[in-house]
């Protein structure tokens, strides 16, 4: 908003005459112009324009009743067209001429109800802006070193909403009302916090469990808080302490996986790292230029950290004169995140040292964003939910809920003319979390007042999804079609190759490793796939990558240890590009472990990686069929054993795996392929794909999330398609 607000108000207006031609327009804006202040930047443009009428939220968005100089109005409407700036975001305007009402001032009114709506704006919590931090740093200024200090351009959005459309009186704000200063900050049009739904001082405003100078020295003295935050809960204590560190491990029952570290200031970081953690989604962001002593324990095994900024002074406090934090989610292993810390289990709360709460009610938790090289792993605070317009087909008139995957669930909801993109929802695999989930959504469906709908899930046969929404008339939508279609909806790439763990493909057996075509009717037919090898002992395979070890060798003929009878037995196949690299992963390193997390295996064998100092020319290789993955699995565990080290071997698997892809798209005469699945986040295997495809003069493009958070997009342009 501050560069809306710099706007230079026009010097040369038209001169007033007799003639003067009087209008009044209806203009209605539409997608994230609530919650973001919209309403205050049109009324000092208008007003610059001498324009009367009146400015005000309703369900679709915000409404604009304006009267003026046709000429003055024909600039208003240029100006605020052009002035598509973050977070203010204008999907559509719509605009219609209506008789004159001749008002008499420019007024911000009430908000009205939007039952009867189809279009709705919701916003997304955002982090601190800048403008907010120099008057925290200021002790000159009345928010100094105010933890709950926000304005029209940051602060808690969705996860205060009750009702829509989003006002301070449908909000958890709604208990604190403003005192004589707020008040007088809010009515001003020369404020920044002119009409902010979420003003609020120490007198006023939300009130902390405990002064926070003292969870800042029970840190400092290798304490553990929970505190509450924008969004949610963090569990938070000193990254540089070991105690700290095995401690939180512990609580969270995460014995490797890396934990998400929180910097005071990113002043030492260069300026593409700075851009990324000061965006308004405060995201955490996976990097490799953030150094410090403790990061064999923060992250095993891993050459990157998570780390992320502090979203709001509240947490910027809680620092005292440590640099790092650890900021993981408040939760134990396997629970949702929580509202509140009375829904939490008591014997988890017992072994943490303190709680900072307050009273500002959480209606939504909204988990941490997750980014890496400017692609999306994870849509949470800042970037979800987001509404964006949508034409149906004419055919299509049902309001549909595509409910994703059972993991990284995310689900999107489509009306007529809108789609609804929820935040990461968690994981159905854990059964405490699917209430959380389940209720999300019929909560944004009462939100939106949608009462009618279909029900789009994956089609896997123990889908959880099924069993969590009781839906027998739901529709089936194959895993890796949706996988394919996402890409198609972002990018419109025909040719997509999805590769992620397993997913349910329609002939029966587990897919993920596919290069499918869409064709013109928009029904997708696989072409190639990975060379498939047995699936046996369930989930058992994906909890032991010496289980897909096993798998791989028996498909090369050089498998005869003790899994083999359990193998021979199965007759299900798997041509996952997930189980291929578990496989490696466990030759190489992993050996006879169990993963704690998801995709360890994987994870670590990139990390691991390091690219071999004798090249390799893949086109010298002997690589029959059109998708060799067994061979050049043979090649990276036989015979490549002695002459470069498990490290170099590892490189080489992603390596030769990107020339096979690129060996495919070289032979086809399109010129764009995209790329869906969760294997794609593996970022050396994107780098090595760039480098084969600008050989070939192709282009691989992702789609974003490329993990199952995309799959929900998915499933509703197949359902489309189908209809």
């Amino acid at each position: 908003m501050q560069a809306l607000l710099s706007l230079k108000i026009p010097s040369m207006m038209p001169v007033m005459n007799a003639d003067v031609k009087i209008e009044r327009l209806l203009i209605d804006c539409f997608s994230c112009v609530q919650g973001v202040g919209f309403r205050p930047t049109i009324y000092r443009i208008a007003n610059s324009y001498s324009l009367t009428g009146n400015i005000f939220n309703n369900a679709k968005g915000v409404h604009l009743d304006l009267e003026g100089h046709s000429e003055y109005l024909k600039r208003f409407i240029a100006e605020i067209q052009s002035a598509q700036l973050n977070p203010i975001k204008i999907e559509k305007i719509t605009i219609q001429k209506a008789e004159l009402k001749y008002h008499q001032k420019l007024m911000i009114g009430a908000s009205v109800d939007g039952a009867e709506s189809n279009n709705y704006s919701l916003p997304p919590d955002l982090a601190t802006c800048s403008s907010c931090w120099d008057d925290f740093h200021n002790p000159n200024h009345r928010l100094y070193q105010y933890p709950f200090i926000s304005c029209t351009d940051c602060g808690p959005r969705w996860s205060i909403v009750e009702k829509l459309p989003y006002d301070r009186n449908q909000t958890s704000m709604k208990q604190f009302p403003m005192c004589h200063e707020c008040l007088e900050d809010y009515q001003n049009p020369n404020s920044r916090r002119f009409h902010s739904q979420t003003l609020c001082c120490k007198n006023c405003g939300p009130q902390l469990s405990m002064p926070i100078n003292q969870a800042a020295l029970m840190i400092a003295d290798n304490k553990i808080g929970l505190v509450k935050g924008l969004t949610g809960y963090h569990l938070v204590g000193n990254a540089e302490s070991e105690l700290v560190i095995q401690k939180i491990r512990l609580l969270k029952s995460r014995p490797e996986k890396a934990l998400a570290v929180m910097l005071k200031d990113c002043h030492q970081v260069d300026q593409v790292l700075q851009a990324q953690l000061k965006a308004s989604s405060a995201p955490l962001v996976i990097t490799n230029k953030i150094k410090t002593k403790f990061q064999k324990l923060l992250a095993p095994k891993l050459k990157t950290l998570a780390v992320m900024l502090p979203p709001t002074p509240l947490h910027f406090l809680l620092f005292g004169d440590l640099k790092f934090l650890i900021a993981t989610s408040g939760n134990p292993k396997n629970y949702p995140l929580v509202k509140d810390k009375d829904e939490l289990p008591a014997d988890w709360l017992n072994q943490i040292d303190f709680i900072l709460d307050h009273n500002r009610v959480i209606q939504h938790c909204v988990d941490d964003s997750i980014v890496i090289e400017n692609q999306i792993i994870r849509r949470g605070r800042g970037l979800a939910p987001k509404i964006s317009p949508h034409q149906a087909k004419s055919s299509l008139k049902s309001n549909l809920v595509a409910w994703g995957s059972d993991m990284k669930v995310s689900p999107l909801i489509q009306t007529p003319t809108q789609r609804v993109q929820l935040p990461y929802l968690g994981e159905l695999l854990h059964p405490k979390n699917g209430e959380r989930i389940k209720k999300e959504v019929e909560d944004m469906l009462q939100l939106l007042n949608i009462k009618n709908y279909i029900d789009l899930i994956d089609a896997h046969p123990q889908s959880l999804t099924k069993q969590l929404i009781h839906s027998q008339d739901a529709t089936l939508i194959f895993h890796h079609h949706a996988h394919a279609e996402s890409a198609y909806q972002e990018l419109k790439t025909e040719f997509v190759f999805t590769f992620d763990g397993t997913g349910y493909g329609e002939d029966g057996h587990h897919w993920g490793g596919e290069l499918l075509e869409r064709s013109p009717q928009g029904q997708w037919k696989r072409l190639f796939s990975f060379e498939p090898m047995p699936y046996f002992a369930g989930e058992q395979m994906i909890k032991f990558p010496a289980f897909a070890l096993a798998a791989l060798k028996t498909q090369c003929g050089t498998y005869e240890g003790t899994l083999k009878p359990y193998i021979d037995q199965s007759s299900l196949m798997t041509t996952s590009a997930g189980r291929w690299f578990d496989a490696l992963a466990s030759h190489l390193f992993f050996k006879e472990k169990e993963i704690t997390y998801e995709a360890q295996a994987a994870i670590e064998l990139e990390q691991l990686a390091i690219e071999p100092s004798q090249s390799i020319d893949w086109k010298q290789f002997n690589f029959q069929g059109n998708f060799p993955t067994l061979t050049l699995a043979k090649y990276i565990i036989y015979e490549f054993e002695g002459r470069f080290s498990p490290n170099e071997r590892a490189w080489l698997a992603h390596d030769g795996l990107a020339f096979l892809v690129a060996r495919i798209a070289e032979q086809r005469k399109e010129y764009c392929f995209g790329a869906s699945g969760g294997v794609w986040q593996n970022q050396l295997l994107r780098k090595r794909c760039l480098h084969y495809f600008t050989q070939i003069k192709k282009e691989l493009l992702y789609s974003s999330p490329c993990n199952d958070e995309s799959i929900a997009l998915g499933q509703i342009g197949v359902f489309e398609c189908m209809s």
